[in-house]
């Protein structure tokens, strides 16, 4: 049976993707990666640290518009500092086209990855947004 309370922590990530989506569209828009520091907090005062780091690497003969590869884990075994890094791989010659589409797997990618934060930090913990 599936119970409401999961059903409704899906969008718990939404003001976190909408936050860290726009910057790296409009990087990529430029041909640059994207650094930002974060902070995720939970109910009871803990609180984890991340760096994202967006790398950029083109590539004219990638038969596909883009690849986009991701992790979110801890920094030199400190739980609390953590970084989400985001290596995509294009091909310029699919763009504008691919944009929509690109625009769609950045926000996936990006709540994929912070779910796994808050289940590794925070599990059955409420999750509270700066």
């Amino acid at each position: 049976m599936i119970k409401l309370r999961n059903i409704l922590s899906e969008g718990r990530w939404d003001s976190y993707v909408r936050k860290l989506s726009m910057p790296i569209i409009n990087a990529f828009k430029k041909g640059d990666g994207y650094n930002e520091t974060f902070i995720i907090k939970g109910k009871n005062k803990e609180q984890i640290t991340a760096e994202l780091i967006v790398e950029l690497d083109v590539n004219k003969t990638q038969k596909y518009p883009f690849d986009i590869n991701a992790s979110f884990g801890p920094e030199d075994d400190d739980p609390t500092w953590q970084t989400l890094e985001i290596n995509i791989s294009y091909n310029p010659n699919f763009f504008p086209m691919a944009m929509n589409d690109f625009v769609a797997d950045i926000k996936s990618t990006l709540r994929h990855e912070l779910e796994h934060a808050g289940q590794d930090n925070f599990t059955g913990k409420k999750i509270t947004y700066r």
